[in-house]
């Protein structure tokens, strides 16, 4: 037996370079990154031509002004690919934390061209230099069969690196005016916006420039745009507008999940802010450092663009256009949410296309409380790997996904609900978005109340000399009409008492469809099973016979437990109102046997206290539908809290003037802010960052409000606490 070695193929560059860099764009942050890993305080990008053949070819020089690699560094760690020195030292010597840890994002420059001219003076005055054909590594079979020639002097230079690219004219036709925006769109995003002057906390300084040398201007065919040439410099800039914003949330949450957050109102002209302490309720095993966050909305309705651009004027902020278009464009320019470790952000988030939170998913389905990704401009500033174990994929298009992953994942968008709730609260107490208090049937009955129109037509008739009786037969078609539309009323209202039950319905049928996957398929293996029991019963297998009897005893078992789990729709199922009296008690425990398997997979327990049996008069399906609700919504933030009591208690209490239902559990309760003027009742208002439409508790409170009840939500220190009152009534006198 003999011992062989790994030999890496040629082609192993072209993979690491041209298959795992996006795109252009990419490769050049790869380089800015590595420029910034080198303490540089400036890069200079520069695109020019030179010709080859008599072909127009494309020339880019990526320069920075960094500590540079001696002689050793380039031949020990930039020739080794995937080596793994910055994850060794994770810091510059000034401190910066490393941006690269993979040992491939030199190699991006085989994206950008076919030859690269390397020259890099360190800080003791020695230049090392040389010279990459990338077609080479094409025409031979193994890496180690392409000789690198590397020369090195001593140099009166400054230290700092300089790698100059040639392209063929298929690469220099790619840079059209579009791409080039790209690029320096991406850039922009790339320095973190929120540090002026691209100013780091320690002081240092980190700038970068695109130059541009008689560049020709190609149109999106390829083709140059005969006598435009593109020469000067443009400083990269954050994006202006950043501190236009109309709402912002930002702070720290550390890594055992406690924040410290400022939400801050800037809509108009007095800027209030607020303090929130939360605690995300962080797994022990999930680990990924503490997490800066800023996150700022801005409204996009014709008048806070207005407000906007008078903003932008008042402050005297450079901005490239002031009309509404333009101005939305540039809001364009800088939406989305980034993830930055460090100063340096991670592609793609933070790109308009990439909807990582599923906002507008969010916002689709409640417009009036979710914001869109057209709507923010975020920052997310992650620590490093080491620390946060938030792993950036080799690729460089995200982070790997796992468990620290989509834990830090919804504390930021938990994060971003606080932000919504409250800017919910304000757009509605200011009139920003019209207010549906009460219930649909009220609305409705208001736009068919006459007693105003009456009022104004008997004064209009007698002044005009009509005669009584006539005044009268007008009177009596304008009541006759109002009571027609008031019967329509009552039909509308009884339609909309059908789809509330249907909506509460679908959530309940989610929650059982889950217990019913066990015996379905159960029943679909034990079909194959019994064919075969029964084959060996008919051959004479007596053994088979008693497994056989123990089959269908378990198949009746299990046809029982689905038929209990259809009786649980029965309070709901119906098509047709029908009023009657009711019992409460039996229909809390209906509800709450509705919701039986998630309480139990929760440690949930239900307490139920009801010494007497109180009876009311009503549609027992809406008092089914407002306790479900109430029980769905108890289920979901108990099951998110950090709390070892885990209970749900109804209390049923009754006189002769009313009778109560007192409902209260030990989930994290509601701010006193948002029981205000019963904003929790108003539809679209959910504080549930996943699957909240914000109708939950409008239509708890409908349906109480149409069997004559009232619900009302109290402050409690502890859990939600929900007070449901009827009248008493008896029985008999109905």
């Amino acid at each position: 037996m003999s011992n062989h070695k790994f030999r890496p193929s040629s082609r192993l560059l072209s993979t690491i370079g041209k298959d795992l860099i996006k795109d252009d764009c990419a490769a050049i942050i790869e380089l800015v990154k590595n420029a910034y890993d080198a303490d540089a305080k400036k890069v200079d990008i520069t695109f020019s031509t030179f010709f080859r053949n008599g072909e127009e070819c494309l020339k880019l020089v990526v320069e920075d002004d960094g500590h540079g690699m001696s002689f050793d560094t380039v031949v020990s760690k930039w020739m080794v690919p995937a080596t793994s020195d910055k994850i060794d030292r994770r810091k510059s010597p000034r401190g910066r934390p490393m941006q690269g840890s993979k040992g491939i994002g030199r190699y991006a420059a085989s994206v950008l061209g076919e030859q690269l001219l390397l020259t890099s003076v360190d800080e003791d005055g020695n230049e090392t230099s040389l010279a990459i054909d990338w077609t080479d590594f094409d025409r031979v079979t193994f890496l180690e069969e392409v000789e690198i020639d590397i020369q090195t002097k001593k140099s009166k230079n400054s230290s700092g690196t300089r790698i100059e690219i040639e392209g063929g004219p298929h690469k220099l036709n790619s840079w059209t005016p579009y791409q080039i925006d790209i690029m320096s769109k991406e850039l922009s995003k790339l320095l973190l916006p929120i540090n002026a002057g691209n100013k780091e906390p320690n002081g240092d300084v980190f700038n970068v420039r695109l130059i541009f040398r008689d560049f020709p201007t190609i149109d999106k065919d390829g083709n140059e745009t005969v006598g435009e040439r593109k020469n000067g410099q443009k400083m990269v800039e954050p994006f202006p507008l950043l501190d236009l914003y109309d709402y912002r949330l930002y702070g720290t949450v550390s890594s055992k999940g406690l924040a410290e957050l400022i939400y801050e109102n800037s809509v108009g002209d007095k800027r209030s802010e607020e303090l929130i302490e939360k605690d995300y309720n962080i797994s022990e095993e999930c680990r990924f450092g503490d997490i800066d966050i800023d996150i700022r909305v801005f409204d996009r309705d014709p008048e806070a663009i207005s407000n906007l651009i008078s903003k932008a004027h008042s402050r005297n902020t450079a901005l490239w256009s002031e009309g509404k278009n333009e101005m939305k464009s540039l809001l364009n320019n800088i939406c989305g949410i980034s993830i930055y470790r460090g100063n340096f952000r991670i592609r793609p988030y933070g790109d308009p296309e990439y909807d990582w939170l599923e906002m507008d998913k969010s916002r689709v389905q409640n417009p009036s409380m979710r914001i869109g990704v057209n709507q923010v401009a975020g920052f997310v500033i992650i620590q490093p790997e080491d620390k946060s174990d938030l792993i950036e994929r080799s690729s460089r298009d995200g982070l790997k996904d796992s468990k620290n992953y989509r834990e830090f994942k919804r504390i930021v968008h938990e994060s971003i609900g606080e932000l919504e709730s409250r800017r919910f609260k304000f757009r509605r107490t200011s009139g920003r978005i019209p207010t549906m208090k009460g219930p649909v049937a009220s609305i409705v009955k208001e736009v068919f109340d006459f007693k105003g129109l009456k009022s104004v037509v008997e004064k209009e008739l007698a002044t005009s000399g009509v005669l009584e009786s006539s005044r009268r037969k007008i009177i009596e078609y304008i009541n006759r009409d109002e009571e027609n539309r008031l019967q329509a009323v009552k039909r509308i209202e009884d339609i909309i008492a059908l789809y509330q039950g249907q909506a509460t319905l679908g959530k309940i049928i989610m929650v059982l469809m889950h217990e019913g996957r066990k015996p379905v398929s159960w029943f679909k293996n034990a079909a194959i099973i019994m064919d075969r029991q029964i084959q060996k019963v008919e051959k004479g297998d007596n053994e088979q016979l008693v497994l056989l009897r123990e089959t269908i005893n378990t198949a009746a078992e299990q046809a029982n437990l689905l038929s209990l789990l259809f009786a649980k729709l029965d309070p709901l199922a119906v098509r047709r109102r029908s009023n009657s009296w009711f019992s409460i008690k039996d229909q809390i425990r209906k509800a709450v046997n509705v919701y039986d398997h998630e309480l139990n997979s929760h440690d949930i327990t239900v307490d139920l206290y009801c010494e007497d049996d109180p009876r009311i008069f009503g549609w027992k399906q809406d008092f089914v539908v407002a306790i479900s609700n109430l029980i769905d919504n108890s289920i979901y933030w108990i099951s998110s809290a950090k709390t070892t009591e885990r209970k749900i208690r109804i209390e049923v209490s009754s006189d002769e003037e009313c009778i109560v239902v007192d409902y209260q559990d030990t989930g994290p309760g509601i701010e006193k802010s948002y029981l205000e003027n019963d904003l929790i009742f108003e539809p679209g208002f959910s504080r549930k960052t996943e699957g909240g439409t914000g109708l939950g508790l409008p239509i708890a409170g409908e349906a109480t409000k149409r069997n004559g009840g009232e619900l009302k939500a109290l402050y409690s220190y502890q859990g939600a606490h929900f007070i449901m009152e009827f009248p008493s009534a008896r029985e008999e006198s109905v």
